[in-house]
């Protein structure tokens, strides 16, 4: 008996000991790790907010976001909408979802911009991406995109979401693109083109992303990140009824 209460003593203080230690970890990396995902926010939110035929920004230089209290400047919260577990809206065919940090910039020429993030289920997990909408005179049109998590997608197939150049084919979509949908050119029955102006006129404006011929074997993935573009584009146009 005297024995057993000792182990449990012993294993009870190297317990508490681990305890205190994992915690003194945690506090010691939490900042760090903290700055670092803001420092990727705030890089992939320029990045959307830059046209990326010209390279120039959409907004004033002076408005880009620098750190977190001058992105809160930004952020935008639509009436008669509630965040529940970070998220305020799932897309109608439950496919897509947006996260509560939407931001609402002015851009150069009186255009609304709407920078939002969303998340659709890839092969392995949630594909995360924030997309910047430019939002002139009624007609709403896809500025840019970027992938910011993929984690669990296969490497070689559907982790090659990740290359910018594979981003850069989901953009940018007019609005009569988004009206139909975004899909991927192999959901869409559509062979692969190397014709480059008709792959650009094919996705602009009827919202077919090619994909099939740089990520061969994977479609689930950049399904993943339409889904997501359609759910953000829906979202938008419910608050624009909402607000008539």
């Amino acid at each position: 008996m005297h024995d057993n209460i000792k182990t449990g003593l012993v294993l009870m203080i190297i317990a508490i000991i681990s305890a205190t230690l994992l915690s003194i970890v945690y506090m010691i990396v939490k900042a760090p790790i903290e700055q670092s995902e803001l420092n990727a926010k705030l890089k992939a939110i320029e990045q959307v907010l830059t046209n990326d035929e010209t390279g120039e920004l959409l907004i004033n230089a002076d408005d880009l976001p620098k750190n977190k209290e001058t992105l809160n400047k930004y952020f935008w919260n639509p009436e008669n909408y509630q965040s529940e577990n970070s998220v305020i809206y799932k897309s109608d065919n439950g496919k897509g979802w947006i996260y509560d940090d939407i931001y609402r910039f002015n851009g150069l020429n009186d255009e609304t911009i709407y920078v939002l993030t969303g998340g659709s289920i890839g092969y392995g997990g949630e594909v995360k991406t924030i997309a910047a909408y430019v939002d002139n005179e009624n007609k709403i049109y896809l500025n840019a995109i970027r992938v910011i998590e993929y984690a669990s997608e296969t490497p070689g197939l559907g982790a090659k979401i990740s290359e910018i150049n594979i981003q850069e084919r989901f953009y940018p979509i007019l609005s009569e693109g988004l009206e139909v949908g975004v899909k991927v050119n192999k959901d869409a029955g559509v062979q692969s083109t190397d014709d480059y102006e008709f792959m650009i006129e094919r996705r602009e404006k009827e919202g077919i992303v090619q994909t099939s011929d740089v990520m061969t074997g994977a479609t689930i993935t950049p399904r993943a990140v339409a889904s997501t573009l359609n759910s953000m584009y829906e979202f938008l146009m419910k608050v624009g009824e909402n607000n008539e």
